[in-house]
């Protein structure tokens, strides 16, 4: 399977050049996978299936994949179990020139809960 999505420039400018792959916040952990890995990963989870407009790119460790929205280069939150978009929740906008992808850990309220109860989303923008 070919993923057929160009990543967000700052994305990828941010993940060719890191060596971390582990985000840390006060209120969780995200665990961005490499770029190498993306295509078999999204081939394993079935997201062209099951989530059509997402590309996952990471994930909170606890069952819960972090994704792309191929539409608007916005990160979502999905559980990979039952994934549907339905459930997708917005959690950061990648911000032109922002190389670190920092906007994410300002918008964690409890990135350990399956659902990120809390997390303002706006379900419309997907």
């Amino acid at each position: 399977m070919k993923i057929n999505f160009t990543y967000p420039k700052d994305y990828l400018d941010y993940i060719n050049n890191t060596k971390e792959y582990e985000i840390y916040s006060d209120s969780g952990f995200i665990e961005l996978f490499p770029l190498n890995d993306l295509e078999e990963i999204n081939k394993e989870y079935e997201t062209e299936s099951y989530v059509p407009n997402f590309t996952a790119i990471g994930t909170n460790g606890g069952g819960v994949g972090i994704f792309i929205n191929k539409k608007n280069s916005k990160i979502y939150s999905i559980p990979f179990v039952g994934m549907e978009e339905k459930d997708a929740i917005f959690l950061a906008i990648i911000l032109p020139n922002l190389y670190r992808l920092k906007i994410m850990k300002l918008r964690y309220i409890n990135i350990s809960t399956p659902r990120f109860y809390g997390v303002a989303s706006n379900k419309k923008n997907l």
